[in-house]
């Protein structure tokens, strides 16, 4: 089970902000595993190194869910999202990124 910090301590935008720090997570877990320098990564998804430093370093709130996303598929990876039919007030938040 995950908990969302964010929403332990009451942040805005809580989910949101769950919702990409494991985007942002998984997509280190990626760079890493490949040997990626920023710079390639910066490269391969058009941002720059810094921009791609800061989101790796939990500098991620004005980064939309959408650029992470772009981030992951420009690194060879798919994006499914799953959408639970009767979500409770304590649901957990699946993301999940598979190589393509």
């Amino acid at each position: 089970m995950n908990i969302n910090v964010y929403k332990e301590l009451d942040y805005p935008n809580a989910d949101e902000q769950f919702v990409k720090a494991k985007l942002v997570s998984q997509v280190g877990d990626i760079i890493r595993g490949k040997n990626l320098t920023q710079a390639q990564v910066a490269e391969a998804t058009g941002l720059t190194q810094p921009q791609i430093s800061n989101i790796l370093r939990g500098r991620f709130r004005d980064i939309s869910i959408e650029k992470l996303l772009r981030i992951a598929t420009s690194l060879h990876h798919s994006v499914h999202i799953v959408i639970d039919q009767n979500p409770s007030e304590n649901a957990d938040i699946s993301v999940e990124l598979l190589a393509a």
